[in-house]
């Protein structure tokens, strides 16, 4: 039998993440398979300037939700986010996703 362990999760996983100067807000994370970090790379190296710019939005409309698991912001959204925030943000999604037990 292949180990659980190497599957994405139903686990809701909760960061508090610094969106700016001294503030600190409390979100959630649902994991997200590799094949869509797959297509985040893809569209990093496309042509399209349009999906290369909201591919890292991308990835935080599919991850960030409530705690219920329900999605917390659509991709329009999830485009509008200011740098600071949109960058504290996917670096959440990344630490969620890295596989490391320890950040899980």
């Amino acid at each position: 039998m292949i180990d659980a362990s190497l599957f994405v999760s139903d686990t809701i996983h909760e960061r508090e993440v610094a969106v700016g100067k001294g503030k600190i807000v409390k979100l959630h994370f649902k994991e997200l398979p590799a094949i869509d970090f797959v297509r985040f790379h893809s569209a990093l190296q496309g042509k399209n300037d349009d999906a290369r710019a909201g591919a890292a939005a991308t990835l935080i409309a599919a991850s960030l939700c409530e705690p219920d698991g329900a999605p917390a912001l659509t991709l329009e959204r999830a485009m509008q986010l200011k740098t600071v925030p949109m960058n504290a943000i996917f670096n959440a999604v990344l630490e969620v996703n890295s596989g490391d037990e320890k950040n899980a």
